[in-house]
Formats: C-alpha cells, structure tokens, sequence
C-alpha cells in the first residue's frame, strides 16, 4: 500500500482546445478585474522614548487602500512571454484573453503582477475543476522509491528524523500496536490516539511530513497526516 501511494502521477485537465481553455482565463481575468488594480500603501512610524534608564517603542501603522500603485518595469512582450511560461499558457491566447476582459494590463507590467496573477489563477482553477472541466491522473514513472519510509532499494530505513512525524515530544509510552516507538506529535488529539490501544486496528501510524504529496487542480498539492489501517 505505502509503493501504491508514492506512485508518481501527473494531473491533466481535460479541456479540448484553446478556445475553451481561453474563456477559462477571461472569465477568470474578469472575475479578478476588481482584486487585480488596488494595492495598500503601508506607512509605519516608531518612536522611542526614554524614561529613567527605560527603552519605550511606540510603534504607529497606517494603511491607505484608497490609492493605485500603477508600475510597468517590463515591455508587454516580455510581460507576456514571463506570464505564458508561469502559467503555461500561448502568449497569443493570452494577448486576446487581456483585449477581451477589458483590462488595461499595460499599467501593471511587473513581476508583482505575474506572481499575483499565477497564484489566483491556480486558485480558480481549483475552485473549478469539477464545474468547468474534467481532471484526470496520469502515471509518470515506475521509480518509486526511496521514499521517507524507505530507501532507494525499497528497504524499510532503520530510522526517520523526529521532525518529519512531529513538532512536539512526550517521554509517555505508545500504544502497543503504534509504529514508532516515541511519542512525536502535533496536537492534543494525535497525541492520545497515538497513546491509545484501539483494538480494531491491526497497526497505525503518523506519516512522514510531506511523504505523500497528492496534485491537485490548480498545481498545488497537500500532504496525508495520518494513516489508520
């Protein structure tokens, strides 16, 4: 089961062609059209005073959202042709998707923007797999192997770092049937899971931080905490 679920695979999203994946990105850009043009300016002062040998800080934040920070550090071929490699996306469709939702991206050409722009894309493309598209898995390779459990062979490693199975120790005893043989956790809950017998459990046990990495729309990915089998 562990060399099933450290299988390699790739997610693919089932759109036919250009112009649909295209009326993807402009409902996404209009959808955005708002959230894209304003940035916070930040001012913060600090004052120290001194009283009887005694340092004090005095420390003042103000926000201004009221105002437009419009900067263009890049041409518009190059804004593009960095955008279409973050995105993966044709720099033509991308030219007709910015002339089509009426944004006025010549104001923004900066790498700001392009980070922006990939992080909210890749969220909306999560928000809407399941409703626009269809998402498929794809294996990519045979190499499995070695794994936080195990070695290149495939050989169960004699031993892992603490850090990967908790932040947190307690010198109290595990249960029986618990895979490891010290207590490292996370939260209360895992912690008395990890000290209790469950009878209808053959074994179980934490994996390893970032072992298993599962991809998800949007090219993001999370992590299995805890294994129960």
């Amino acid at each position: 089961m562990w060399e099933k679920l450290n299988q390699k695979v790739l997610l693919e999203y089932k759109i036919k062609d250009e112009v649909e994946f295209k009326n993807i990105f402009v409902a996404f850009l209009k959808e955005h059209a708002g959230s894209m043009t304003f940035n916070g300016v930040i001012n913060r002062q600090i004052k120290v005073d001194i009283d009887n040998n005694r340092a004090a800080i005095d420390e003042e934040i103000t926000i201004k959202e009221s105002e437009l920070i419009k900067i263009s550090t890049m041409r518009y071929d190059e804004f593009l042709k960095h955008l279409s490699y973050a995105l993966n996306i044709n720099i033509k469709t991308l030219h007709e998707s910015f002339i089509e939702s009426n944004i006025n991206i010549n104001q923004y050409l900066n790498i700001s923007t392009i980070r922006i722009l990939k992080n909210k894309f890749d969220n909306y493309l999560l928000k809407n797999a399941i409703t626009k598209f269809a998402i498929e898995y794809h294996k990519i390779t045979n190499t499995i192997h070695p794994t936080k459990l195990t070695d290149a062979e495939g050989n169960i490693r004699n031993e892992i770092n603490a850090s990967d199975v908790g932040t947190l120790y307690s010198n109290e005893k595990v249960a029986d049937n618990y895979f490891f043989e010290e207590l490292f956790y996370d939260s209360e809950l895992e912690k008395e899971n990890i000290k209790s017998n469950i009878k209808e459990v053959i074994v179980f046990t934490k994996i390893p931080k970032n072992s298993i990495k599962i991809p998800v729309a949007g090219g993001k990915s999370y992590s299995l905490i805890l294994l129960m089998f």
